[in-house]
């Protein structure tokens, strides 16, 4: 996890540039001018000049491979030795399980090649963006690292609990802006017929919680590092086909997804205020018996040719109630009460 105003600046600088060209800050660029030159552009940021001609040539990286001892064996069978190694192998697998999601490890343990399926695939997709500690970095200083890790930890905590409950994994954690942006995915690696109502109902938890967590903060946090709120987050969720697979290379490989409803559900949450969640209308029309949404004045969205129709979700739908009454059956017993209620009706 990275937090503070850094990644938020490099953003800002990729977005200054053009293609094939290199935007850095100034106080970068005071420590390359000796090596570079730059042309100065708005909000304290200077394009690199490529100056190098052709001083570069061709390269290569070369890694320097171990090998590892061959073993003659690789158990030892004797009762006692097979136990502890055993043993020990499983206490490693559970100490590299923390950093990889319960589904996904649990594919690769099952797996015949220790790989994950890639497969083009229906995906709910759930992007998430949170801030509030890299502020509280900033004001409250160094000296209070502490107190800010442990409380990045209980957010993280409470969202992954969640998301986790509601069968959904996550996939990627980035730094974006002053905060965290996390991919969550329903339906990759395990998939459900209901995913899309257990990505809404994820989110709405994920927000209830998050304020709950606010309100405890305030009376846990000293008056002079109190804020409110301390955490915000907004939220965009999409659905349709996307690809799900693993990528990189042999020495580190990650889960991944990537396609159009991936790109909308990020742009979704980019648009959202802080507190909501959005969705777009295929998630709507899937999720719209189970819950209440508001529709959206049409987006215009980065990459899409016409306006895009969204929708917030504003609550759980009240469970319909139906009563089976057949009209022949004599209404016995309440005599009072149909005396009140006509007698209402006539007043009314």
């Amino acid at each position: 996890v990275i937090q503070g105003s850094l990644p938020g600046l490099a953003m800002q600088a990729e977005a200054l540039g053009l293609r094939d060209e290199v935007i850095v800050s100034e106080a970068l660029a005071e420590q390359i001018r000796d090596v570079f030159d730059v042309e100065p552009l708005t909000d304290g940021f200077v394009r690199v000049v490529d100056n190098l001609g052709d001083q570069l040539d061709d390269y290569e990286f070369q890694l320097i491979m171990r090998r590892r001892p061959k073993s003659s064996v690789l158990f030892d069978f004797e009762q006692q030795d097979l136990v502890v190694t055993l043993g020990r192998l499983l206490t490693d697998v559970e100490r590299t399980a923390r950093f990889v999601a319960p589904a996904v490890a649990n594919q690769l343990i099952v797996s015949d090649d220790f790989h994950l399926p890639s497969a083009h695939r229906p995906i709910t997709i759930m992007f998430m963006y949170f801030t509030g500690f890299a502020e509280a970095l900033e004001t409250w200083g160094d000296q209070h690292l502490p107190l800010v890790t442990s409380l990045l930890e209980r957010c993280y905590a409470i969202v992954l609990g969640i998301v986790t409950s509601y069968g959904g994994t996550l996939t990627r954690s980035d730094p974006f802006r002053q905060g965290a942006k996390l991919l969550i995915t329903f339906g990759a690696p395990i998939a459900h017929a209901d995913d899309p109502e257990r990505a809404a109902a994820a989110a709405l938890e994920i927000t209830h919680q998050l304020a709950l967590f606010n309100q405890r903060l305030r009376g846990e946090l000293p008056e002079d590092l109190r804020r409110a709120p301390f955490v915000e987050q907004r939220i965009g969720i999409s659905q349709g086909q996307a690809f799900a697979g693993e990528v990189g290379w042999k020495q580190r490989r990650r889960q991944t997804e990537l396609g159009d409803d991936v790109d909308l559900a990020a742009r979704l949450m980019a648009n959202a205020p802080m507190g909501k969640v959005w969705v777009s209308g295929r998630v709507q029309r899937r999720i719209q018996s189970s819950f209440e949404t508001q529709a959206l004045p049409p987006l215009t969205i980065k990459g899409k040719r016409q306006p895009v129709h969204a929708y917030e979700i504003v609550r759980p739908a009240a469970p319909r109630v139906q009563l089976e009454i057949d009209s022949a059956m004599p209404f016995v017993g309440h005599d009072r009460l149909m005396l009140s209620l006509d007698l209402a009706l006539r007043q009314a």
